[in-house]
């Protein structure tokens, strides 16, 4: 199941008053009016970022 979370309707810029399933933010038709506030983008995006590949954090 989807956490709920704080979103903005991207027509106004103003907080919706309602929290939305996450899985809209992705969604083609659910998620063309609605983004994610700052503060969820931004925990959003150190979440998803991609571990280092190998021989990038040695010393030379």
């Amino acid at each position: 199941m989807s956490k709920f979370v704080p979103a903005y309707d991207r027509r106004t810029g103003r907080k919706l008053a309602h929290y939305v399933p996450e899985h809209w933010f992705d969604h083609p038709v659910l998620g063309q009016h609605v983004r994610r506030t700052p503060r969820n983008a931004a925990a959003n995006k150190n979440t998803t970022t991609k571990a280092p590949a190998a021989g990038d954090n040695e010393k030379e």
